[in-house]
């Protein structure tokens, strides 16, 4: 919603006439839909700066 250019108040009015319900409070205020937005962001770049793991060599050791 935010990439379509609605402002945290309106995001955070729609959410609370939905039904959606925050876990701590009655409804969502501004400030909690920027503190979810801004940890989001941060998640997603943290994630994308993870690199899949690379596996090198595999050999097979036999015990006799």
């Amino acid at each position: 919603m935010r990439d379509d250019g609605f402002t945290f108040l309106e995001i955070s009015d729609y959410l609370n006439t939905s039904e959606y319900k925050p876990q701590r409070t009655d409804k969502f205020t501004s400030q909690q839909v920027f503190g979810l937005f801004d940890k989001m962001n941060k998640r997603i770049k943290r994630l994308q700066k993870i690199k899949p793991p690379k596996a090198v060599s595999v050999g097979l050791i036999l015990n006799e």
